[in-house]
């Protein structure tokens, strides 16, 4: 058998330290217990041994591979982790365990989509707020969306300081909560710089910190503000009273989003205990939701098998 060819089928080396001489030839199928599909077996002449399709896979060594599809599907749905498990039969650390898989896929698929897309012209950014654990302890998810289509090309997550009449307690009962957002609005325009065009539209309201903020990532692009107006329910600032927004697509985004993520949602008891889990379900909401959006463009992503770190 042409070892090479072996190689392509699999997409991955073995873990043999002569991998100068490719020695590899079929050696039967086992039965996945998870699916009960077939999976190749092969066998490496030179250190003798055996290794499949599945050694390199981001599903090695997992006894529930169905649980993945159906956990992404049911999270963006505005679904608790909670009612996951009990939905799914599962313990609640399977979720924890699948959620932090999903989201680093989710993250592989986005930088593979946004490779193969075109550079972005315009853009929108601004952030959405919300909170861990109590509304004193306020979160700033900043995001960058594509204007015509509203893909999401970037989000983060970032603590900032209580505002208004919060402000006081806050300070009082958890002491001094430093504003972290000037770092995610960095991190953020940075890995839009990546994929947008230099000459690019940029769309923001009217927040006195993002034009140095803009200007140093996007140094040659046309920076515009518009008032950022009032929201049509108290707390919802995605929703505009007026008729015409010019932050649409991004107030649409941002509006979806904290309808699909329970956390999200301003009356609701499943909040936020962690930033950094925050944005593990930002990662595959932001997954899900371009996902449909090139669906309906019937635009498909070539992707090649996310393989497990050696």
């Amino acid at each position: 058998m042409n070892t090479r060819s072996a190689f392509k089928q699999i997409d991955e080396t073995p873990l043999c330290r002569h991998q100068d001489l490719l020695r590899v030839i079929k050696k039967g199928f086992f039965k996945r217990p998870s699916d009960g599909r077939l999976v190749q077996r092969y066998l490496c002449q030179n250190c003798k041994k055996h290794f499949s399709k599945q050694t390199f896979s981001r599903f090695y060594r997992q006894r529930k591979i169905w649980i993945s599809a159906e956990l992404a599907k049911l999270i963006t749905s505005g679904v608790s982790r909670r009612r996951c498990a009990l939905l799914l039969g599962v313990n609640r650390k399977t979720i924890d365990h699948k959620i932090t898989e999903l989201s680093e896929y989710a993250q592989f698929w986005q930088s593979r989509m946004l490779q193969q897309r075109k550079t972005f012209s315009s853009i929108h950014f601004d952030d959405l707020e919300t909170f861990e654990h109590t509304k004193m302890k306020p979160l700033s998810v900043p995001l960058v969306v594509e204007d015509t289509s509203r893909i999401i090309i970037a989000a983060g997550v970032a603590q900032m300081p209580a505002k208004g009449t919060l402000a006081m307690r806050s300070v009082k009962k958890y002491g001094h909560r430093k504003d972290l957002r000037p770092h995610a609005w960095n991190a953020v325009l940075a890995a839009a710089k990546a994929f947008a065009d230099p000459d690019c539209r940029i769309l923001s309201d009217n927040n006195p910190h993002y034009p140095q903020h803009i200007k140093i990532h996007f140094p040659s692009s046309i920076h515009s503000t518009t008032p950022g107006g009032r929201g049509c329910i108290a707390g919802y600032g995605e929703l505009k009273k007026k008729g015409y927004d010019p932050m649409f697509s991004l107030n649409h985004t941002c509006a979806s989003l904290r309808d699909n993520l329970a956390c999200l949602k301003r009356r609701t008891w499943t909040t936020t205990k962690k930033p950094s889990e925050l944005q593990k379900l930002l990662n595959i909401a932001i997954m899900s939701h371009n996902k449909r959006i090139l669906a309906k463009q019937g635009c498909t992503i070539r992707m090649k098998p996310m393989t497990r770190p050696l």
